[in-house]
């Protein structure tokens, strides 16, 4: 028998699947590919709906450029950060209070 990998408890948050991530990667991607098929193909539409449908295309490659950047930049370690600080904000003492 093969012996069972352990990670680390940082490590394991790194490796486990996100499914509403990979939900909101897989529609955006597919909203950038209509947006582009039918700016490109389709010539029966108005020069306003295409203006339109560039500006969310434009909208949809900033979702997917921040998920990409959440899930591998330092965004992910600065929600490590916020998570460790509310952690320990509530185990710290109350603050003195003040005479009156």
């Amino acid at each position: 028998m093969a012996p069972e990998t352990t990670l680390p408890n940082e490590n394991r948050a790194s490796v486990a699947r996100n499914r509403r991530t990979d939900a909101m990667f897989v529609c955006a991607y597919l909203a950038v590919i209509v947006i582009v098929y039918l700016v490109v193909y389709e010539s029966n539409i108005s020069e306003y709906a295409q203006g339109v449908l560039t500006l969310a295309l434009g909208n949809f490659i900033g979702y997917l450029t921040a998920m990409y950047n959440f899930e591998t930049g330092t965004t992910r370690s600065s929600l490590k950060k916020d998570d460790t600080i509310t952690e320990l904000s509530k185990t710290a003492a109350p603050p003195a209070k003040e005479p009156a």
